[in-house]
């Protein structure tokens, strides 16, 4: 059985992708040295990794940034690099779950 390791920062927003197309989850402010993304789960929608939003934040299909396959967390860890945002392209549903845990990188790349 493989052991999984838990984030130390938790993030559970609840999104209305009725009023917002794309949602920021990590911005890059937030970003500084690295993050390393543990879980997310997401309802609808796609989670992609940029560095800005994408577009004018306006076009919930816009495809320029790198997006992350639905389920990969459960099996492995994502490296999100330094200044780079982890944002969710929504769906028009009013209530759109996320459940996300990461851990934020030192400048030597340890896990703070």
């Amino acid at each position: 059985m493989t052991v999984r390791t838990l984030g130390k920062r938790f993030r559970n927003p609840l999104i209305n992708g009725n009023a917002t197309f794309i949602a920021p989850l990590i911005t890059p402010q937030e970003n500084v040295n690295g993050i390393i993304l543990r879980s997310i789960v997401v309802q609808s929608g796609t989670v992609t990794i940029g560095p800005g939003v994408p577009g004018n934040g306006t076009d919930r299909f816009d495809r320029s940034h790198m997006r992350i396959p639905n389920g990969i967390t459960l099996y492995n860890d994502v490296m999100v690099p330094a200044g780079m945002g982890v944002y969710l392209n929504t769906t028009a549903n009013f209530n759109i779950s996320v459940e996300m845990s990461w851990d934020v990188l030192n400048a030597d790349g340890t896990v703070a």
